[in-house]
Protein backbone atom coordinates (compact mmCIF):
# COMPACT_ATOMS: atom_id res chain seq x y z
CA UNK A 1 0.00 0.00 0.00
CA UNK A 2 1.38 3.44 -0.86
CA UNK A 3 2.27 5.27 2.33
CA UNK A 4 1.03 8.60 0.98
CA UNK A 5 -2.71 7.74 1.08
CA UNK A 6 -4.28 5.91 4.02
CA UNK A 7 -6.84 6.01 6.80
CA UNK A 8 -4.92 6.30 10.10
CA UNK A 9 -5.58 3.97 12.98
CA UNK A 10 -7.06 5.60 16.05
CA UNK A 11 -3.79 5.22 17.97
CA UNK A 12 -2.07 7.71 15.63
CA UNK A 13 -1.06 11.03 17.21
CA UNK A 14 -3.92 13.48 17.68
CA UNK A 15 -4.36 17.25 17.92
CA UNK A 16 -7.70 17.26 19.72
CA UNK A 17 -11.03 15.53 20.32
CA UNK A 18 -14.40 16.83 19.13
CA UNK A 19 -17.25 16.70 21.68
CA UNK A 20 -20.82 18.09 21.55
CA UNK A 21 -22.24 19.07 24.96
CA UNK A 22 -25.80 17.99 25.87
CA UNK A 23 -28.48 20.62 26.48
CA UNK A 24 -32.22 20.90 27.12
CA UNK A 25 -32.99 21.05 23.41
CA UNK A 26 -31.79 17.56 22.54
CA UNK A 27 -32.56 14.01 23.64
CA UNK A 28 -30.58 14.35 26.87
CA UNK A 29 -33.06 16.81 28.40
CA UNK A 30 -34.64 14.34 30.85
CA UNK A 31 -31.21 13.17 32.04
CA UNK A 32 -29.38 16.48 31.88
CA UNK A 33 -28.27 17.00 35.52
CA UNK A 34 -26.72 13.55 35.79
CA UNK A 35 -25.43 13.17 32.24
CA UNK A 36 -23.55 16.47 32.43
CA UNK A 37 -21.46 14.99 35.24
CA UNK A 38 -20.57 12.07 32.98
CA UNK A 39 -19.68 14.47 30.16
CA UNK A 40 -17.60 16.45 32.62
CA UNK A 41 -15.61 13.35 33.59
CA UNK A 42 -15.13 12.53 29.92
CA UNK A 43 -13.96 16.07 29.11
CA UNK A 44 -11.62 16.26 32.08
CA UNK A 45 -10.07 12.91 31.17
CA UNK A 46 -9.37 14.03 27.61
CA UNK A 47 -7.91 17.35 28.76
CA UNK A 48 -5.22 15.58 30.73
CA UNK A 49 -3.68 14.53 27.40
CA UNK A 50 -4.85 16.77 24.56
CA UNK A 51 -7.03 19.66 23.48
CA UNK A 52 -10.81 19.56 23.30
CA UNK A 53 -13.15 21.21 20.79
CA UNK A 54 -16.60 21.51 22.37
CA UNK A 55 -19.76 22.25 20.41
CA UNK A 56 -22.27 24.31 22.39
CA UNK A 57 -25.62 25.88 21.49
CA UNK A 58 -25.25 29.53 22.62
CA UNK A 59 -23.18 31.91 24.75
CA UNK A 60 -24.92 31.07 28.01
CA UNK A 61 -24.43 27.37 27.31
CA UNK A 62 -20.73 27.99 26.76
CA UNK A 63 -20.43 29.89 30.04
CA UNK A 64 -22.22 27.08 31.81
CA UNK A 65 -19.79 24.49 30.42
CA UNK A 66 -16.82 26.68 31.35
CA UNK A 67 -18.12 26.93 34.91
CA UNK A 68 -18.41 23.14 35.09
CA UNK A 69 -14.89 22.65 33.80
CA UNK A 70 -13.54 25.18 36.26
CA UNK A 71 -9.81 24.66 36.63
CA UNK A 72 -9.74 21.50 34.48
CA UNK A 73 -8.14 23.36 31.60
CA UNK A 74 -4.37 23.13 32.00
CA UNK A 75 -1.79 23.03 29.23
CA UNK A 76 -4.36 21.57 26.86
CA UNK A 77 -6.87 24.26 25.96
CA UNK A 78 -10.59 24.00 25.33
CA UNK A 79 -11.98 25.63 22.21
CA UNK A 80 -15.70 26.25 21.77
CA UNK A 81 -17.88 26.37 18.68
CA UNK A 82 -21.39 27.78 19.01
CA UNK A 83 -24.04 26.46 16.63
CA UNK A 84 -27.36 24.63 16.45
CA UNK A 85 -27.19 20.83 16.55
CA UNK A 86 -29.57 17.91 16.85
CA UNK A 87 -27.61 15.59 19.12
CA UNK A 88 -24.19 14.75 20.51
CA UNK A 89 -22.86 11.75 18.54
CA UNK A 90 -19.73 13.30 17.04
CA UNK A 91 -18.32 9.95 15.91
CA UNK A 92 -20.96 9.75 13.22
CA UNK A 93 -21.25 13.35 11.99
CA UNK A 94 -17.68 14.52 12.59
CA UNK A 95 -14.95 14.47 9.91
CA UNK A 96 -13.08 11.28 9.06
CA UNK A 97 -9.41 12.06 8.46
CA UNK A 98 -7.24 10.46 5.82
CA UNK A 99 -3.57 11.12 5.08
CA UNK A 100 -2.87 11.94 1.43
CA UNK A 101 0.51 12.97 0.04
CA UNK A 102 1.73 13.22 3.62
CA UNK A 103 -0.95 15.70 4.67
CA UNK A 104 -4.27 15.24 6.51
CA UNK A 105 -7.54 15.68 4.61
CA UNK A 106 -10.92 15.86 6.36
CA UNK A 107 -13.62 13.85 4.62
CA UNK A 108 -17.14 15.18 5.19
CA UNK A 109 -19.41 12.19 4.57
CA UNK A 110 -23.17 12.47 4.72
CA UNK A 111 -25.01 11.56 7.92
CA UNK A 112 -28.70 10.66 7.78
CA UNK A 113 -29.41 9.85 11.42
CA UNK A 114 -28.60 6.13 11.20
CA UNK A 115 -30.91 5.39 8.32
CA UNK A 116 -33.35 8.27 8.87
CA UNK A 117 -34.29 7.07 12.35
CA UNK A 118 -33.72 10.57 13.74
CA UNK A 119 -33.48 14.09 12.39
CA UNK A 120 -29.80 14.85 11.74
CA UNK A 121 -30.15 17.85 9.44
CA UNK A 122 -28.21 20.18 11.73
CA UNK A 123 -25.59 17.61 12.70
CA UNK A 124 -24.88 16.92 9.04
CA UNK A 125 -23.73 20.55 8.63
CA UNK A 126 -21.31 20.64 11.58
CA UNK A 127 -18.11 19.73 9.72
CA UNK A 128 -18.81 22.29 7.01
CA UNK A 129 -19.52 25.02 9.60
CA UNK A 130 -16.33 24.22 11.52
CA UNK A 131 -14.31 24.58 8.34
CA UNK A 132 -16.00 27.86 7.45
CA UNK A 133 -15.08 29.24 10.89
CA UNK A 134 -11.42 28.17 10.47
CA UNK A 135 -11.38 25.49 13.17
CA UNK A 136 -9.53 23.14 10.84
CA UNK A 137 -5.93 23.35 9.66
CA UNK A 138 -6.55 20.77 6.92
CA UNK A 139 -8.71 20.88 3.79
CA UNK A 140 -12.23 19.45 3.81
CA UNK A 141 -13.61 17.27 1.02
CA UNK A 142 -17.38 16.80 0.87
CA UNK A 143 -18.93 13.60 -0.46
CA UNK A 144 -22.52 12.42 -0.97
CA UNK A 145 -21.62 8.96 0.33
CA UNK A 146 -23.35 8.18 3.64
CA UNK A 147 -20.79 6.86 6.14
CA UNK A 148 -20.66 7.00 9.93
CA UNK A 149 -17.39 6.98 11.83
CA UNK A 150 -18.66 4.33 14.24
CA UNK A 151 -19.30 1.93 11.38
CA UNK A 152 -15.66 1.46 10.32
CA UNK A 153 -12.39 0.39 11.98
CA UNK A 154 -8.98 0.94 10.38
CA UNK A 155 -5.68 -0.78 11.16
CA UNK A 156 -3.82 2.16 9.59
CA UNK A 157 -2.32 -0.11 6.94
CA UNK A 158 -5.10 -0.54 4.41
CA UNK A 159 -7.47 -2.98 6.14
CA UNK A 160 -10.98 -1.98 7.17
CA UNK A 161 -13.29 -3.84 9.56
CA UNK A 162 -17.05 -3.27 9.31
CA UNK A 163 -20.50 -4.90 9.42
CA UNK A 164 -22.80 -5.87 6.57
CA UNK A 165 -25.91 -4.98 8.56
CA UNK A 166 -24.86 -1.32 8.67
CA UNK A 167 -22.95 -0.50 5.49
CA UNK A 168 -25.09 -2.63 3.21
CA UNK A 169 -28.36 -1.49 4.73
CA UNK A 170 -30.67 0.10 2.16
CA UNK A 171 -31.48 2.88 4.65
CA UNK A 172 -28.04 4.37 3.91
CA UNK A 173 -26.81 4.25 0.32
CA UNK A 174 -28.98 1.67 -1.51
CA UNK A 175 -25.89 0.11 -3.04
CA UNK A 176 -24.57 -3.45 -3.18
CA UNK A 177 -21.33 -4.73 -1.68
CA UNK A 178 -19.20 -4.22 -4.84
CA UNK A 179 -20.31 -0.57 -5.12
CA UNK A 180 -19.77 0.08 -1.41
CA UNK A 181 -16.32 -1.50 -1.54
CA UNK A 182 -15.41 0.61 -4.57
CA UNK A 183 -16.41 3.79 -2.73
CA UNK A 184 -14.52 2.79 0.42
CA UNK A 185 -11.42 2.18 -1.67
CA UNK A 186 -11.91 5.47 -3.53
CA UNK A 187 -12.21 7.61 -0.40
CA UNK A 188 -10.14 5.66 2.12
CA UNK A 189 -7.70 3.68 -0.05
CA UNK A 190 -8.45 0.42 1.75
CA UNK A 191 -7.24 -2.76 0.08
CA UNK A 192 -8.87 -5.32 2.33
CA UNK A 193 -12.36 -5.07 3.81
CA UNK A 194 -13.32 -7.54 6.53
CA UNK A 195 -17.11 -7.86 6.63
CA UNK A 196 -18.88 -9.22 9.70
CA UNK A 197 -22.29 -10.77 9.04
CA UNK A 198 -22.96 -11.51 12.71
CA UNK A 199 -22.92 -9.47 15.89
CA UNK A 200 -25.53 -7.26 17.46
CA UNK A 201 -26.43 -5.70 20.80
CA UNK A 202 -29.83 -5.12 22.34
CA UNK A 203 -30.42 -1.37 22.54
CA UNK A 204 -28.18 -0.55 19.56
CA UNK A 205 -30.03 1.60 17.01
CA UNK A 206 -27.16 1.94 14.51
CA UNK A 207 -27.67 -1.36 12.65
CA UNK A 208 -24.66 -2.84 14.47
CA UNK A 209 -21.82 -0.34 14.42
CA UNK A 210 -18.47 -2.06 14.54
CA UNK A 211 -17.24 0.08 17.47
CA UNK A 212 -19.50 -1.87 19.83
CA UNK A 213 -18.42 -5.27 18.48
CA UNK A 214 -14.79 -5.46 17.31
CA UNK A 215 -11.86 -3.04 17.23
CA UNK A 216 -8.28 -3.04 16.00
CA UNK A 217 -5.91 -2.62 18.93
CA UNK A 218 -2.84 -3.30 16.76
CA UNK A 219 -2.35 -4.14 13.10
CA UNK A 220 -2.32 -7.84 13.95
CA UNK A 221 -4.83 -7.84 16.83
CA UNK A 222 -8.61 -7.46 17.04
CA UNK A 223 -10.42 -7.05 20.34
CA UNK A 224 -13.98 -8.34 20.24
CA UNK A 225 -17.12 -8.65 22.35
CA UNK A 226 -17.36 -12.14 23.79
CA UNK A 227 -20.29 -13.92 25.42
CA UNK A 228 -19.81 -17.25 27.20
CA UNK A 229 -23.19 -17.34 28.92
CA UNK A 230 -25.42 -19.70 26.93
CA UNK A 231 -28.45 -18.24 28.67
CA UNK A 232 -27.80 -14.73 27.38
CA UNK A 233 -29.75 -13.68 24.30
CA UNK A 234 -26.52 -12.42 22.67
CA UNK A 235 -24.76 -15.79 22.91
CA UNK A 236 -25.50 -17.23 19.47
CA UNK A 237 -24.79 -14.04 17.49
CA UNK A 238 -21.54 -13.28 19.31
CA UNK A 239 -20.33 -16.87 19.00
CA UNK A 240 -20.97 -16.71 15.26
CA UNK A 241 -19.12 -13.39 15.11
CA UNK A 242 -16.18 -15.01 16.90
CA UNK A 243 -16.12 -17.76 14.27
CA UNK A 244 -16.00 -15.11 11.54
CA UNK A 245 -13.13 -13.30 13.23
CA UNK A 246 -11.17 -16.55 13.52
CA UNK A 247 -11.47 -17.00 9.75
CA UNK A 248 -10.18 -13.50 8.91
CA UNK A 249 -6.62 -13.18 7.66
CA UNK A 250 -4.23 -10.25 7.66
CA UNK A 251 -2.94 -8.87 4.38
CA UNK A 252 0.06 -11.22 4.65
CA UNK A 253 -2.22 -14.24 5.08
CA UNK A 254 -1.61 -14.73 8.81
CA UNK A 255 -4.56 -15.06 11.20
CA UNK A 256 -5.32 -12.26 13.60
CA UNK A 257 -4.59 -12.42 17.29
CA UNK A 258 -8.02 -12.19 18.90
CA UNK A 259 -8.60 -10.60 22.29
CA UNK A 260 -11.98 -11.33 23.92
CA UNK A 261 -13.60 -8.63 26.03
CA UNK A 262 -16.50 -9.89 28.14
CA UNK A 263 -20.06 -8.83 27.53
CA UNK A 264 -20.91 -6.69 30.57
CA UNK A 265 -23.50 -7.88 33.03
CA UNK A 266 -26.92 -6.76 31.76
CA UNK A 267 -27.61 -3.05 32.26
CA UNK A 268 -31.22 -1.91 32.12
CA UNK A 269 -32.66 1.52 31.46
CA UNK A 270 -33.80 3.55 34.43
CA UNK A 271 -36.42 5.07 32.14
CA UNK A 272 -38.16 2.09 30.50
CA UNK A 273 -36.28 -0.97 31.85
CA UNK A 274 -35.08 -2.09 28.39
CA UNK A 275 -31.67 -3.73 28.12
CA UNK A 276 -29.03 -1.24 27.06
CA UNK A 277 -26.15 -1.62 24.61
CA UNK A 278 -23.29 -1.94 27.08
CA UNK A 279 -19.93 -2.78 25.50
CA UNK A 280 -16.30 -2.37 26.53
CA UNK A 281 -15.38 -2.07 22.85
CA UNK A 282 -16.69 1.51 22.89
CA UNK A 283 -13.36 2.83 24.20
CA UNK A 284 -11.50 5.90 22.93
CA UNK A 285 -7.76 5.93 22.19
CA UNK A 286 -6.12 9.32 22.74
CA UNK A 287 -2.54 10.51 23.14
CA UNK A 288 -0.92 8.41 25.89
CA UNK A 289 -4.23 7.14 27.29
CA UNK A 290 -7.29 4.98 26.59
CA UNK A 291 -10.69 5.96 27.96
CA UNK A 292 -12.55 2.75 28.76
CA UNK A 293 -16.23 2.30 29.63
CA UNK A 294 -17.18 1.40 33.18
CA UNK A 295 -20.55 -0.12 34.09
CA UNK A 296 -19.94 -0.83 37.79
CA UNK A 297 -20.18 -4.57 37.33
CA UNK A 298 -17.92 -7.58 37.88
CA UNK A 299 -16.63 -7.62 34.30
CA UNK A 300 -15.19 -4.08 34.45
CA UNK A 301 -11.81 -5.11 35.86
CA UNK A 302 -11.41 -8.06 33.48
CA UNK A 303 -12.04 -5.88 30.43
CA UNK A 304 -9.87 -3.00 31.63
CA UNK A 305 -6.92 -5.28 32.34
CA UNK A 306 -7.24 -6.86 28.88
CA UNK A 307 -7.27 -3.46 27.14
CA UNK A 308 -4.30 -2.34 29.26
CA UNK A 309 -2.28 -5.28 27.91
CA UNK A 310 -2.86 -3.97 24.38
CA UNK A 311 -1.66 -0.47 25.27
CA UNK A 312 1.00 -0.94 27.96
CA UNK A 313 2.42 2.55 27.43
CA UNK A 314 -0.96 4.30 27.75
CA UNK A 315 -2.87 5.02 30.92
CA UNK A 316 -6.27 3.37 31.33
CA UNK A 317 -8.96 5.83 32.47
CA UNK A 318 -12.32 4.34 33.42
CA UNK A 319 -15.30 6.55 32.53
CA UNK A 320 -18.75 5.75 33.90
CA UNK A 321 -20.83 4.96 30.81
CA UNK A 322 -24.15 3.88 32.32
CA UNK A 323 -25.65 7.26 31.52
CA UNK A 324 -24.31 7.34 27.95
CA UNK A 325 -25.93 4.02 27.02
CA UNK A 326 -29.36 5.35 28.08
CA UNK A 327 -29.25 7.08 24.68
CA UNK A 328 -27.78 3.98 22.98
CA UNK A 329 -24.14 5.09 22.71
CA UNK A 330 -20.86 5.37 24.57
CA UNK A 331 -17.50 7.11 24.90
CA UNK A 332 -16.39 6.33 21.36
CA UNK A 333 -19.76 7.27 19.85
CA UNK A 334 -19.72 10.68 21.54
CA UNK A 335 -16.24 11.69 20.38
CA UNK A 336 -14.22 12.10 17.19
CA UNK A 337 -10.45 12.39 17.27
CA UNK A 338 -8.79 15.10 15.17
CA UNK A 339 -5.43 13.66 14.10
CA UNK A 340 -2.17 15.58 14.01
CA UNK A 341 -2.30 18.55 11.63
CA UNK A 342 -6.08 18.84 11.44
CA UNK A 343 -6.95 21.28 14.22
CA UNK A 344 -6.33 25.03 14.08
CA UNK A 345 -5.39 25.81 17.68
CA UNK A 346 -5.42 29.54 16.93
CA UNK A 347 -9.11 29.57 16.01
Amino acid sequence: MPNDFFLPAEWATQDAVLLAWPHLGNDWHSLLPSIEMDFLQLAQSILQYESLLIICCNKSHRKHIESLLGHSVTSHPVKFFTTDYNDTWCRDFGPITIIKNGQPVLLDFQFNGWGNRYDATLDNLITQKLQQKNYFAAPRVKTEFILEGGSIESDGAGTLLTTESCLLNSNRNKLGKPEIEALLNQYLNVHQILWLKYGNLDGDDTDSHIDNLARFVAQDTIAFLSCENTGDGHYSELQSMHDELRAFKQADGKPYRLLPLPLPDPVYSKIDNRRLAASYLNFLIINNAVLVPKFNCATDLIAHQAIQQCFPDRKMIAVDSRGFIEQNGGIHCLTMQLPLGTFNKDC
